[in-house]
């Protein structure tokens, strides 16, 4: 099955589990990604609101996973460790985010890419 097909089920399925008791939620994407320069930094773990998330090895355009949630308006902590090689040592570097979520808000889309984190 082509890669768009399934985007595209994934995409209808994510809409369709949506809850109608609770209109108010908005969906949240976090897609996790090495940067280009994979020799350099590399994701070694994540975890959104305590819960540990499953890296998958690099696929070829670097995405290592990606998170869908459906969320009530609120502030949720994002935290992911990123191991990068320097010239003489490597040393791990662990970021940590809050992810704010409004009342208007329907979708939420972050790209996460080694240590920058970008709010789409």
């Amino acid at each position: 099955m082509s890669r768009l097909i399934k985007w595209a089920l994934a995409t209808i399925c994510l809409f369709s589990s949506l809850d109608a008791r609770h209109p108010e939620k908005a969906i949240l994407q976090i897609t996790f990604q090495d940067p280009g320069n994979r020799a350099k930094s590399i994701l070694r773990s994540a975890s959104f609101q305590g819960e540990n998330i499953r890296l998958r090895p690099r696929s070829p355009n670097g995405i290592r996973a990606i998170l869908h949630k459906n969320l009530l308006p609120g502030s949720y902590i994002l935290r992911w460790t990123v191991e990068k090689n320097g010239s003489q040592e490597i040393m791990e570097k662990t970021q940590t985010r809050t992810i704010e979520i409004g009342p208007e808000d329907i979708w939420v889309d972050v790209l996460v890419e080694g240590e920058r984190f970008i709010l789409l």
